[in-house]
């Protein structure tokens, strides 16, 4: 269901960076086990796409989270930011393509302990989703950053970790 939304909502928008879905199915949700470290994730891209799109990238990137990290769906902790044209630099590192001005740079962080595995299998279905809505696998660009649990704090000023208020997340 939510593959038609976005297919009819990326659909309807002209715009310099237009998606468009080819019809893929996502893989359903897992359920979440208790305990896993919850990601935030910063999304940078330029101007230039609807409302509808931006949405359906966040969207796409959290339900790949979701379904390879098996995290509660409502865990969801995503900053997005859009820049004026040449306020992203992302050009080649060497590996021989470009990038154009569609690129969205993603940064994953989380608490430490996930396998290389598994997060080679996030990078794929991340890829995954967001080329079944348009984005070109050159466009994108992720950075995962890992931290403990004492580095973070939801509220109050406090590291809900170590003071025994969140239970620390078990490495998945």
């Amino acid at each position: 269901m939510r593959t038609a939304v976005l297919t009819s909502l990326l659909d309807s928008s002209a715009t310099e960076c237009q998606h468009k879905t080819n019809g893929a199915g996502q893989a359903p949700k897992q359920p979440a086990e208790k305990g896993s470290p919850m990601p935030l994730v910063r999304i940078d891209l330029n101007e230039g796409r609807s409302p509808e799109q931006v949405r359906g990238i966040a969207d796409a990137i959290h339900d790949a989270i979701v379904t390879e990290y098996a995290i509660p769906d409502r865990d969801r902790f995503q900053i997005i930011t859009e820049h004026m044209s040449g306020q992203i630099i992302a050009q080649d590192a060497g590996l021989g393509f470009e990038r154009s001005d569609c690129v969205v740079m993603i940064q994953i962080f989380t608490q430490a302990g996930r396998t290389d595995a598994a997060k080679q299998s996030l990078y794929a279905a991340i890829a995954e989703r967001l080329s079944a809505i348009g984005v070109a696998g050159n466009d994108i660009f992720l950075g995962y950053v890992e931290n403990g649990p004492q580095d973070w704090t939801f509220g109050f000023g406090r590291a809900q970790y170590l003071t025994g208020e969140l239970g620390v997340p078990e490495a998945s």
